[in-house]
């Protein structure tokens, strides 16, 4: 497994390019969809390098590297869902 300096100024460096792409594409005329579509997968690019490179999941086994994406999936979507409830809560009562 790489772990030197280069190693991680590489992954840096590819995690900024990542946030730069993500903040010109706001200022790009796209369609509002495709715009969420594409920082969405952006977004989970940048979080898959992060656990593989920082948090030494690359060289973990198999079964550890899905129990700990499918948590993250799974509090992911129960946040969404929570927040979503509310917002949609908020924005159908807010007006009466």
């Amino acid at each position: 497994m790489k772990t030197g300096a280069k190693f991680y100024f590489s992954t840096w460096g590819i995690l900024l390019a990542l946030t730069v792409l993500m903040l010109v594409t706001e200022y790009l005329s796209l369609p509002r969809g495709f715009l969420l579509v594409l920082l969405a997968m952006a977004m989970l690019t940048k979080a898959s390098i992060i656990g593989l490179n920082f948090m030494h999941l690359r060289s973990e086994k198999q079964i550890l590297i899905w129990t700990v994406a499918l948590g993250i999936l799974i509090t992911g979507a129960i946040l969404f869902t929570l927040i979503a409830v509310d917002g949609n809560y908020i924005l159908h009562h807010s007006a009466q």
